[in-house]
């Protein structure tokens, strides 16, 4: 049944590549369709437009600071995580700008393709470094009382349902709103839209296996020394070990 439209919250989801973006877009968009919400998604600095209900951002470019009157939940996932799951995703995905050839150079799944798997993951951790490392150190040490940082860790774990309901009383939203959402939190889970448990690997698929540590697997002493010496203050700083 469709309600009445609520009067406008400016509720932000933060997310980055590889950290549950379609999972929270296919968790907003049952919502927004049930209650009439404006639901915006993308990469626009949402601290700046004036009317919306939800906003996701995909990559959370903007800076925190400039958040006012926003209820936002900013997620994380271990960045040693985030660079194994970008580089088998960017081997097969068909997104636009990783199979644009730019200037004539090969495009970037192009370029993974055409090495080996420890080279593709030092580029991978190459490119994290130089796009998003930054953006993880301005969440990180925002400070800011209305954003809640919730791990995707404890999102997929045994006690995710703790985590689930912090997002939802951060949000602030109201009984029955809140009841749907615990509900699309469930329904769009893992297992339910893959078919797998977490940790069952399907190479090409944007929900590749889903489980923490991967990286375990796969980085080399080359990895983890670049990371080390570059990297190292994420995990401290998100309370990784």
């Amino acid at each position: 049944m469709l309600r009445a439209r609520p009067e406008p919250g400016r509720r932000i989801l933060a997310t980055h590549h590889k950290v549950m973006t379609t999972y929270f877009s296919a968790v907003l968009r049952a919502l927004a369709f049930k209650y009439r919400l404006k639901l915006e998604i993308g990469d626009a600095d949402p601290t700046g437009l004036p009317d919306y209900d939800f906003y996701l951002s995909h990559n959370s470019r903007f800076d925190p600071q400039n958040l006012t009157d926003q209820r936002c939940v900013a997620l994380v996932r271990d960045p040693r995580d985030v660079i194994v799951s970008g580089y088998f995703y960017h081997l097969w995905t068909t997104e636009a700008w990783a199979n644009t050839r730019w200037d004539g150079n090969p495009s970037w799944t192009e370029q993974l393709n055409a090495v080996p798997k420890e080279t593709g993951l030092m580029m991978e951790m190459r490119k994290f470094h130089n796009e998003h490392a930054d953006i993880l150190r301005r969440w990180g040490t925002s400070g800011k009382d209305n954003v809640l940082l919730v791990r995707y860790e404890d999102l997929m774990g045994p006690d995710k349902a703790r985590s689930e309901g912090a997002i939802v009383q951060h949000f602030q939203l109201d009984e029955d709103m809140a009841a749907d959402m615990h509900r699309a939190l469930r329904l769009f889970s893992f297992e339910n839209r893959t078919g797998r448990k977490v940790g069952n690997v399907a190479s090409e698929s944007h929900l590749r296996g889903g489980a923490p540590g991967g990286w375990k697997e796969h980085f080399t002493q080359a990895h983890h020394q670049f990371f080390e010496e570059n990297l190292a203050d994420l995990l401290a700083l998100y309370d990784y070990k």
